[in-house]
């Protein structure tokens, strides 16, 4: 698994970078002893209520357990194993209230050799906080910076976290900013309340679902109040701490860190999502230099949209439940401010302030990388991705283009001579390419197996020869006859059709020409990926596509014109069976009867993930959250795998609770039971199942 976090994903509600999410002007440093004793006094109350409230629920069932012995009274076995499952609820509260600490960062410390300058900046600021330098600083995979405060025996540790997109991203002043914002929380003595405030917050946020009935309500109550309480708190040391940062650095510096902050949590989310963990999905990474070597090349070629992100109006979206201000309330409050003096604006980049800066990036890379993936450089890494997406996509067809054929393996040949005979409309309903709108309710779980970013290809296709899709939409539930020509089908349904077509052969084409030399991937930070031609240019599909949508003349031609561009349709084909290589998790049910027991089912983009249930709807949810955090491809070697293509049918015989029953090719009928006891990993799971399921019925319907 990778462990590189997002910027919504934060260790702490209180300790957390200078970017957030809403409150009022900042108070005055001189007051900042006395609100900080009213905290601690108001955190420790709330701490301390908890475990009254709980323990006085075990006390009062106890003691009504303890009266119905005593009194005989009939009927009492219903309300005993209320009673008693109510204790056991507050006794594991409690214990979950006992044992909660907050997780350590993971981090490569940076010593005073490592970052001489960074720590002379450090001792400054601390200084001028009137706070203790940290005992340790280290960077981490994470667009923020946040400070640790850990209690020991005789004394306490503290720690200060430096997110490492901030300092490729900031100049020097506005990475003072930061620091000294942290170091405002120490100096203000936040970090002390922050572990309570965490136990207090996890469990509070827990503790409800542990209780079921009146006590269940009344502890969600109380779990609210802790949740607005603690928010309320976390919003007003953001702006004390903000008044450090303005005077660590300046007021223009420190309003130009939360402005480019923000821009960089978007960027480092973008570059995670769209190069760190697509490459994962396919089993690579990138080398240790190249993970944040990465970054910084994609900051700098899409430096002018990045200075436009900064340009526009900070975020003002706020609520009672965030634990941060508005990015611009803590711009509106640290402008009014009075101006600090004698603090000059250092514009180098941050990097400067870490001397070792490339080794350190390699040390996080090495830590934070899943070291059973295979690591490449980008240049290397870039077109694999690409060319192993589009693969997915190609097996899809290679493999419906089997079934269709009745042969042991599909290939490129099995497609054009499906296309020779007219056979398509059997190849289109196979991998799911209906002409009906109900279709394009499921799109999102066809974009994975089916043609991924090479749709383009299609699109400026459809939309240059043959019609607007809208149009074609609006005739649902019409299917291509097989045993129509194209040229005498409506115009609607011939465009559609075309459409189609264009599209499966996009999805082979692709595959084919890469893999026998004919084309080659080329990837670049500004715009993504670029099928180019053996001279370096761009490769131009319109030509192939155009040909090869006129019908059996036109594949017969498309053959020819392969052959000539040195691709062996035989030697293109499916590389094996179906899998969860590649795969999303986008949903989960729990408690489900399936395959003859009860099954928790993870959803993917590409089939089902059927995982044998213990039982416990209580617990439901959490074990979807443990199985989602495992990688799709890791499941399926572990537990059943049902792939969606291999799904011909699907009867819906029930929508609340969903029962389903998926008809396979091979003729096998899976029934699925959900109940209520079932729970979902994301509310609306099981109605998006049922979606699914009904998009594949009227697909069938329609042929």
């Amino acid at each position: 698994m990778l462990r590189i976090a997002r910027h919504d994903e934060h260790h702490s509600p209180l300790a957390e970078s200078c970017g957030g999410t809403s409150s009022t002007g900042p108070a005055a440093p001189k007051n900042s002893d006395v609100r900080t004793t009213a905290r601690s006094v108001t955190v420790i109350a709330l701490v301390a209520g908890v475990y009254v409230f709980l323990l006085g629920i075990v006390v009062a069932m106890l003691a009504l357990v303890f009266v119905m012995v005593d009194e005989d009274v009939m009927g009492t076995i219903v309300p005993m194993t209320v009673a008693l499952f109510t204790i056991y609820g507050a006794v594991t509260a409690h214990v979950k209230l006992a044992r909660t600490r907050a997780p350590r960062t993971l981090g490569v410390p940076l010593t005073r050799a490592d970052a001489p300058e960074l720590w002379g900046v450090v001792d400054e600021l601390a200084a001028l906080t009137e706070s203790r330098t940290p005992d340790r600083i280290a960077v981490t995979a994470r667009a923020n910076a946040h400070v640790e405060w850990r209690p020991r025996l005789f004394g306490s540790r503290r720690a200060l976290h430096v997110g490492l997109p901030l300092v490729y991203g900031l100049d020097v002043s506005e990475l003072r900013a930061v620091l000294a914002h942290e170091l405002g929380h120490f100096s203000r003595g936040h970090d002390r309340l922050a572990p309570l405030v965490y136990a207090l917050r996890r469990v509070a946020m827990t503790t409800a679902d542990e209780i079921a009935g009146p006590v269940g309500w009344l502890l969600d109550g109380y779990a609210r109040l802790v949740l607005l309480t603690t928010a309320a708190t976390s919003r007003r040391q953001e702006l004390d701490a903000d008044v450090s940062a303005a005077q660590g650095a300046g007021n223009e510096a420190a309003m130009d860190a939360l402005r480019h902050i923000a821009v960089l949590s978007s960027a480092w989310d973008f570059y995670v999502s769209n190069y760190i963990e697509r490459a994962a999905r396919v089993g690579a990474a990138p080398t240790a230099p190249a993970l944040f070597g990465g970054f910084e090349a994609l900051l700098a070629d899409r430096a002018h949209e990045l200075a436009e992100l900064r340009s526009l109006a900070p975020d003002d979206t706020h609520s009672r439940w965030d634990s941060h201000p508005s990015t611009a309330a803590r711009l509106e409050a640290i402008g009014k401010l009075p101006t600090t003096r004698g603090v000059a604006r250092d514009r180098r980049p941050a990097q400067a302030l870490v001397g070792a800066l490339q080794h350190i990036a390699e040390q996080l890379a090495d830590l934070v990388l899943d070291d059973t993936l295979e690591p490449m450089a980008w240049d290397e890494l870039a077109p694999h991705v690409a060319q192993a997406e589009a693969r997915l996509g190609a097996d899809v067809v290679f493999r419906a283009a089997a079934r269709v054929a009745d042969v042991e393996r599909g290939s490129l040949a099995t497609v054009l001579d499906l296309g020779e005979a007219e056979r398509f409309d059997d190849l289109f309903f196979a991998v799911g390419l209906p002409t009906t709108q109900t279709a394009a309710r499921y799109e999102d779980y066809g974009d994975d197996y089916e043609y991924g970013d090479d749709d383009e290809d299609c699109e400026d296709y459809d939309d240059e020869d043959y019609g607007d899709d809208d149009e074609d939409e609006e005739h649902v539930g019409e299917e291509a006859d097989s045993d129509v020509d194209a040229d005498d089908a409506p115009p609607d349904e011939s465009s559609m059709r075309k459409s189609q077509t264009a599209r499966l052969l996009v999805a082979v084409l692709v595959v084919a020409l890469v893999e026998t030399g004919a084309a080659h991937w080329e990837s670049f930070w500004r715009d993504g990926d670029h099928l180019l031609g053996p001279d370096g240019a761009p490769l131009e599909l319109h030509d192939l596509i155009a040909t090869g949508v006129r019908g059996a003349d036109g594949i017969r031609e498309l053959r020819a014109l392969l052959t000539l561009r040195g691709v062996d349709p035989y030697a293109v084909g499916a590389s094996g069976p179906a899998s969860a290589e590649g795969a999303r998790t986008v949903g989960g049910i729990s408690n489900v009867r399936a395959l003859g027991a009860d099954h928790d089912v993870l959803v993917l983009t590409t089939g089902l993930v059927f995982v044998p249930s213990p039982g416990q709807p209580r617990h439901g949810q959490q074990r979807l959250r443990e199985i989602a955090k495992v990688p799709p491809e890791g499941l399926e070697d572990e537990f059943t795998f049902l792939p969606w293509e291999e799904v011909v049918n699907a009867g819906i015989w029930n929508v609340r609770p969903a029962v389903l029953m998926l008809t396979l090719y091979d003729g096998t009928i899976v029934d699925l039971r959900m109940s209520d006891r079932s729970k979902e990993l994301v509310p609306g799971d099981s109605e998006h199942l049922v979606e699914i399921c009904r998009g594949m019925r009227a697909r069938t319907l329609a042929s």
